[in-house]
């Protein structure tokens, strides 16, 4: 048996495609976390080396390092402008230098504000509401936030203020205000609601 020979039927048995996929998507999935610059260029090289189709060129090699950046880096750093990985990784090191100092100085990063503004906007405020700040909390009689005066109990409906019927069953073409429950406009035509603002 000759060494290639060899080397198929050792591969074959020890490493099978199956398993070679799996590390080929981990490496290219890999994703920069908390690792500085330094320890992500170390697990890069070690990967890469066992994926030379994926890495085959220079260019392949510093896109597939620049994906796995940061935001922090991405915002900076052009790959377009440089010609080799270790031209990347220089570039890398030294905006990681720069942002440790920002962070000495106090300075917010510009990453860091928009992830507290995008966790501000998931969170939510309490009422998506326009005008949720000139409405009372809670009305003491449903527990529903509105103003004017509550209708629980009265059985009329909110349209045309008259009881004795349900919503779609209201033939009335009338348009009752739901912030002044007065008829004629709607509640962001409201002139109540909008003296309040302004």
């Amino acid at each position: 048996m000759t060494w290639e020979e060899f080397k198929v039927a050792f591969l074959k048995y020890h490493c099978p495609q199956a398993a070679v996929d799996r590390m080929t998507e981990e490496f290219l999935l890999m994703r920069q976390t908390n690792e500085s610059i330094d320890e992500l260029a170390g697990a890069f090289f070690d990967r890469a080396k066992f994926y030379p189709d994926v890495v085959s060129t220079e260019k392949a090699k510093i896109d597939r390092f620049y994906a796995m950046l940061t935001v922090e880096f991405k915002d900076i750093i052009s790959p377009s402008s440089l010609t080799t990985l270790v031209d990347l990784i220089n570039r890398c090191r030294e905006r990681e230098v720069e942002l440790r100092r920002q962070e000495a100085r106090g300075e917010k990063r510009k990453w860091e504000i928009v992830e507290q503004v995008v966790k501000k906007i998931k969170g939510g405020s309490p009422s998506k509401k326009p005008f949720n700040k000139f409405i009372p909390r809670g009305c003491k009689m449903c527990g529903k936030e509105h103003s004017g005066e509550c209708r629980k109990g009265t059985m009329s409906y909110y349209k045309c203020g008259k009881p004795g019927h349900m919503a779609n069953q209201c033939s009335s073409q009338i348009q009752l205000c739901y912030n002044c429950y007065k008829p004629g406009h709607n509640r962001a035509d409201c002139r109540r609601l909008l003296s309040a603002v302004y």
